[in-house]
């Protein structure tokens, strides 16, 4: 993890007083709906529902700034469990789920089949991984081909008989041939 800059620490306690002003309008908003509640006026429910909205509206304040906390850290949320996780991490070390999308690749990349990482198309091993780069057809070319014989929706199969990629069974994303859990909807494959 990188050192926290002045300027990040600064934010980083701006957001800290933000957060404890915001909480401490909790308790009043409690009180509130605690009030409407045993008065039990003709319009208590609606008294008891705008202030439970502002309660709301406060926690996912609170919410966002922990998250921005968390990034100027070097961290952030899974998006499927949202343990913490360092900002490098592709995988949730709790739930498995992919932390960073799969990128797509364009005329100058080509995606590793192990890791999903982008490389540059005249590399001939994943940066990330050190896995053999296989070279694809760009998406236009497999479009117009469509899926050749043998090949599983044309994610095509590399000389070692593994596909390159997968289709995730629950939401249809296209995911790299060694995840274990979908990075989109978080579901085992």
């Amino acid at each position: 993890m990188t050192e926290i800059s002045e300027e990040a620490r600064k934010k980083i306690r701006e957001l800290e007083t933000d957060n404890r002003k915001l909480e401490a309008c909790f308790e009043p908003l409690f009180m509130e709906i605690g009030r409407h509640y045993y008065e039990k006026s003709a319009d208590y429910e609606t008294g008891m529902q705008e202030a439970a909205a502002k309660l709301d509206a406060l926690r996912q304040q609170v919410h966002v700034n922990e998250k921005n906390i968390l990034r100027l850290k070097g961290f952030r949320l899974c998006p499927n469990c949202e343990a913490v996780v360092e900002d490098e991490a592709v995988f949730c070390g709790e739930c498995g789920t992919r932390a960073v999308a799969v990128p797509e690749a364009d005329e100058y990349s080509v995606i590793c089949g192990r890791c999903g990482a982008k490389n540059k198309r005249e590399r001939r091993f994943c940066g990330i991984c050190g896995q053999k780069l296989e070279e694809k057809a760009s998406s236009a070319e497999q479009a117009q081909s469509g899926p050749a014989s043998g090949e599983p929706g044309g994610m095509g199969i590399p000389e070692n008989g593994q596909p390159l990629a997968v289709i995730c069974p629950h939401c249809g994303t296209r995911l790299p041939a060694d995840a274990v859990f979908c990075g989109e909807c978080g579901g085992k494959l």
